[in-house]
């Protein structure tokens, strides 16, 4: 198979670095897109507000996907 000295040599340092802090922001995006409208929800009391947060942060993203299908 391999020792494992070869899956981390110096040269893949800066790719697995990549690959580590994307991993960390993609994270980081999930949880705040329960995070944000739960903070609301949690603040406000009011589900319709909670709503309107939520559809304002997962807006970009629909129509982002709704662009590029076409």
């Amino acid at each position: 198979m391999g020792d494992s000295s070869t899956a981390l040599r110096p040269d893949r340092a800066p790719l697995v670095a990549f690959l580590v802090a994307n991993v960390v922001s993609i994270c980081g995006t999930r949880v705040s897109a329960i995070a944000i409208p739960w903070f609301v929800l949690m603040t406000t009391g009011s589900p319709f507000k909670t709503g309107v947060v939520a559809l304002a942060e997962m807006a970009p993203l629909v129509i982002s996907k709704a662009a590029a299908a076409r």
